[in-house]
């Protein structure tokens, strides 16, 4: 099967888990300082740069309010709906508790589907079905019911 942004995701989980293990302060500020870079190049897959955001938060290299500001960016109407989509992807795969535990981000992704105009909301349906998908029953069904009225 041919590498795409969305197949190496675990990948680069691995390699962070790795440096991690190997508690080496330089190569984990060389790490972190790619993964700076990547976050915030244009051009960049959007899976890999929300990707970049949810590692560098994990690591407290960021701040929820960096990524939720990204994440309302990468969501904005100005972005094709793959893209944005790809973005969420790449922030939540492997990390489908985020949106459990940060109310920010469930925030702004809320802001964001509610404010959709009916085109748009059946353009992304389908790519955010396949980020949500991803995410085990009980925790889907524990973020469904935190969010709705």
């Amino acid at each position: 099967m041919p590498t795409t942004p969305a197949t190496s995701s675990p990948r680069w989980q691995n390699v962070n888990n790795a440096l991690q293990v190997l508690d080496n302060a330089e190569l984990l500020d060389a790490w972190r300082q790619v993964l700076l870079r990547l976050a915030d190049s244009d051009g960049i897959h959007a899976v890999i740069a929300g990707k970049a955001y949810r590692l560098l938060a994990n690591a407290h290299v960021i701040s929820p309010e960096t990524v939720a500001n990204a994440l309302s960016l990468a969501l904005s109407r100005a972005q094709d709906p793959t893209q944005a989509a790809d973005w969420l992807e790449g922030l939540l795969a492997g990390a489908g508790l985020a949106l459990l535990h940060d109310e920010t981000l469930l925030a702004v992704l809320d802001t964001y589907v509610c404010g959709l105009n009916p085109e748009r909301f059946d353009a992304i349906t389908p790519l955010l079905r396949r980020t949500f998908f991803n995410l085990c029953p009980g925790r889907a069904t524990r973020l469904a019911g935190q969010n709705s009225p």
